[in-house]
C-alpha cells in the first residue's frame, strides 16, 4: 500500500515537469514565429591608443549578441558572442579605422538549434586613438609669430593647436590636416605653453588622440635706436632698453658695404666712437632671447648717418683760412697756412 503510494507521486512529479517542459517549448516556438527581435541600440564606443569598447542598450528578448567587423574588402566578418551589453578589444594598434555591427539573438536555455536572429545590424564607425606626436619643434621666431612643426600620428587625420592661458585654462586656436603651423598675432618677449593633439574623423564622430604640450617664445620687441655725430669723425650710439630682452648686438655698415657685428651686449649702453673717415654709416641693433630652440632676434630699423671725417693727417677738414678741404693736396695747404685747426 505504501509503495503503491510513493509510485503515485512520483507520476504526479512526472507530469508536473512534463507541463513546465512543454510549456517551455510552446512560448519558445510562439517567439520564434510571431515576434521579431530587434538589433540594440545606441551603440557607443570609447578609445584608446590600443583597446576599443563598445556599449549598447539591450534589445528586448535578447539573450545574446554577435559581433561583427567588416574587412578590408567591405565584407562582414564574425568576431564574438557576447552575453551581456558591453565588449572591450584590445592590443589594437593606434589610429585604425573599424566598422563594427551587432545582432541580437534568442536561445532558449532548452533548445541550442532553433536561434532567432535580429534582422539588422547595429553598426558604428570608429578608430583606436591616434598616438600623440613624438615630437614638437619650435622651427622659429619672430616678435609675433612662432612657427611649430611636429612628427605625425598614425591614422590622424588632423590636429587641434592649443595654448595654455591662465587664469581661463586650455583654448584651441586651430585646427590643421599638416604637421605644421605658424601661429601670429602673439605678443613679443612672451612666453606660451601651447599643445597638439591629434584626431581621427569618422562618422560617428571625432576620436581624440593624447596631448603633446611644449613651450615657444616670441622674440623682444624692436628697440628704439639713436645715432648722433659728437663731433668730426665721432658717433654716439644709443638705444632703448627692451622688456624680457635677455641682450642685444650693435651692427653696422660704411657706406654701401656689408653690416658687421661691432658687439654683444647684455644691456643698453652708450657706444662712442671716433677717429673715423668721412661718409655714410648705418647701425642697426638687434634684441634678443635665448630659448631652449636657440637665440632669436628682433626686428630692427637701420639707422643711417653721414658725419665728415678727419683728414689723413688728422686735421679737420675745415680751415679757417681757406675753408672746406678734401683731398691731401689741401690738407698740405692747410699745414702752411695760419687758422689750421
Amino acid at each position: 500500500m505504501r509503495n503503491k503510494a510513493i509510485r503515485s507521486s512520483i507520476s504526479m512529479i512526472l507530469v508536473a515537469l512534463t507541463v513546465i517542459f512543454t510549456m517551455s517549448v510552446l512560448a519558445t516556438s510562439s517567439f520564434a514565429i510571431g515576434a521579431t527581435l530587434q538589433p540594440p541600440t545606441e551603440l557607443k564606443a570609447e578609445s584608446t591608443t590600443s583597446s576599443l569598447t563598445l556599449t549598447w542598450k539591450a534589445a528586448e528578448s535578447a539573450s545574446g549578441y554577435r559581433i561583427y567587423y567588416k574587412d578590408s574588402c567591405g565584407r562582414w566578418v564574425k568576431h564574438s558572442d557576447v552575453i551581456g551589453t558591453s565588449k572591450t578589444f584590445r592590443n589594437l594598434p593606434s589610429g585604425k579605422r573599424y566598422v563594427i555591427g551587432i545582432k541580437s539573438f534568442y536561445r532558449c536555455d532548452c533548445d541550442d538549434v532553433n536561434v532567432t536572429w535580429s534582422k539588422a545590424f547595429t553598426s558604428i564607425e570608429t578608430a583606436t586613438a591616434p598616438a600623440v606626436p613624438a615630437k614638437v619643434v619650435v622651427q622659429g621666431a619672430n616678435s609675433t609669430a612662432i612657427k611649430i612643426s611636429w612628427s605625425r600620428s598614425k591614422g590622424a587625420t588632423g590636429y587641434a593647436i592649443y595654448y595654455n592661458h591662465p587664469p581661463f585654462g586650455w583654448k584651441e586656436i586651430t585646427r590643421v590636416s599638416g604637421t605644421t603651423v605658424t601661429l601670429r598675432r602673439l605678443v613679443p618677449g612672451n612666453v606660451y605653453t601651447f599643445a597638439v593633439r591629434p584626431y581621427i574623423e569618422t562618422s560617428s564622430g571625432i576620436v581624440w588622440g593624447d596631448y603633446r604640450t611644449f613651450k615657444g617664445a616670441t622674440a623682444p620687441k624692436a628697440p628704439t635706436v639713436e645715432v648722433t655725430s659728437a663731433g668730426t669723425g665721432k658717433i654716439t650710439v644709443k638705444w632703448s632698453k627692451v622688456l624680457c630682452a635677455d641682450g642685444y648686438e650693435v651692427y653696422y655698415k660704411y657706406n654701401n658695404g656689408k653690416y658687421k657685428l661691432i658687439k654683444r651686449v647684455a644691456k643698453p649702453e652708450e657706444l662712442n666712437y671716433s677717429g673715423l673717415k668721412g661718409g655714410k654709416y648705418t647701425f642697426v641693433v638687434r634684441a634678443y632671447r635665448n630659448t631652449n630652440y636657440g637665440r632669436i632676434y628682433s626686428d630692427y630699423t637701420p639707422v643711417t648717418i653721414k658725419i665728415v671725417g678727419l683728414l689723413p693727417c688728422g686735421c679737420e677738414p675745415v680751415c679757417a683760412y681757406c675753408g672746406p678741404s678734401t683731398t691731401k693736396d689741401e690738407c698740405n695747404h692747410h699745414h702752411h697756412r695760419p687758422g689750421r685747426r
